[in-house]
């Protein structure tokens, strides 16, 4: 009995360990023509702070859904025109329902597809707090 809790914990360990889920800053970038990071403070929310053509843009408190069994992460206001996410990219010309995220926990690595243009956001290596602010 006491070797089954013990696999029990080591396997709940394991689980936090590998991180198999999205968690931390993500940073990713296209040159000059724009930087963007996004925080991930709950399973059900993102921040996320961009420069778009030297223009800084702040979203707080962005609302998404994670599924963990196809680790596509679901923005389900970003159609709205009242969305802050949205009004970002409809701004910059990009068609917000042409965008998908996913993350891939096998490199800890949100990847956002617009219109067929792949973004690898990694992990941020900054530590580098940007509440606000669009420079990290």
């Amino acid at each position: 009995m006491m070797r089954l809790i013990l696999v029990a914990f080591a396997l709940v360990a394991l689980a936090i360990c590998l991180d198999v889920v999205p968690h931390g800053a993500y940073c990713g970038s296209d040159s000059s023509l724009f930087t963007i990071r996004v925080d991930v403070v709950s399973l059900t929310a993102i921040n996320v702070n961009a420069t778009v053509l030297g223009m800084p843009a702040y979203c707080a408190d962005e609302a998404v859904t994670y599924d963990d069994s196809t680790h596509v992460i679901t923005i389900p206001n970003i159609n709205k025109p009242d969305d802050c996410f949205n009004k970002i990219l409809v701004g910059n010309g990009v068609d917000p329902s042409e965008i998908t995220v996913t993350f891939a926990p096998a490199n800890n690595t949100i990847i956002i597809d617009a219109s067929g243009a792949t973004i690898d956001m990694p992990e941020c290596t900054s530590t580098l707090s940007i509440l606000n602010s669009a420079e990290w």
